[in-house]
């Protein structure tokens, strides 16, 4: 039933339902990111492509939009995720296949979980090193 899962949906990330009916201009940035993934959950693509879905959240909404996220790839509703982050943080949470970081419009390295820690511990300049 439509109805009931669109209710779930709005329980998941904790949305307050007064927002379905205001107008996305009028969100706060924490409100538009869960409105943003909410709306991913009812569509179920794919492949999303989720960018900068961390930016500006609190760790609690981080790690709501990260549960949710999960969620979705777990139960098969996006089986592909495309997530565009500049701060590792969401990372903890989300646990992601690959990663690819790109500097200066080109992929600069690629690897498995471990590269998080590795750029964590050494930040982003030691792969601009050749």
């Amino acid at each position: 039933d439509f109805e009931r899962k669109l209710a779930q949906d709005i329980a998941d990330l904790k949305i307050n339902v007064e927002l379905v009916n205001r107008s996305f201009e009028n969100f706060s940035g924490g409100e538009a990111k869960k409105m943003e993934l909410f709306q991913a959950k009812i569509l179920k693509p794919r492949f999303l492509i989720l960018d900068e879905i961390d930016s500006g959240l609190d760790i609690d909404n981080l790690r709501l939009i990260a549960e949710n996220i999960q969620q979705m790839v777990k139960d098969n509703n996006a089986p592909g995720i495309l997530l565009i982050t500049h701060y590792p943080r969401i990372l903890k949470f989300v646990k992601p296949d690959f990663l690819h970081v790109l500097m200066y419009g080109r992929i600069v390295r690629s690897d498995g979980p471990k590269l998080i820690q590795k750029i964590e511990k050494k930040g982003y300049q030691w792969l601009t090193k050749r």
